[in-house]
């Protein structure tokens, strides 16, 4: 486990209010040269159209990926890209219960918020 006081973007979204009905997955990177991609494997949703809110600070970008597969082929374009700090929101239909969300900050330290709200 990273220890908190070694990355300042630890907890950056702690205070962010998630939608009701919404899954969220939220926080940082890592701490200067620990920096990874981090993902998120969502097996409670249901098949169906979500509105998926990426958000995130620090780095410069941030590409991410969603796939209905069980991991995600990095050789392949990124869903989206964002510059940091904002946010981006896009639709993502799924045919199955199993979902991945996956986030890469190009190497950079920051911090991401990532809600899905089943589509009304």
């Amino acid at each position: 486990m990273r220890p908190a006081a070694l990355d300042r973007f630890a907890g950056f979204f702690e205070d962010e209010p998630i939608p009701e009905g919404a899954s969220a997955m939220r926080g940082s990177f890592g701490p200067a040269g620990q920096v990874g991609p981090q993902g998120w494997h969502n097996q409670n949703g249901a098949a169906a159209e979500y509105s998926v809110t990426v958000s995130c600070a620090g780095a410069e970008i941030v590409d991410f990926w969603f796939s209905e597969a069980d991991a995600i082929d990095h050789r392949s374009a990124p869903t989206g890209s964002i510059r940091c700090p904002s946010s981006a929101t896009t639709l993502l239909t799924t045919s199955t219960q199993s979902w991945i969300i996956e986030l890469d900050s190009r190497g950079e330290a920051g911090a991401y918020l990532v809600t899905a709200t089943p589509a009304v």
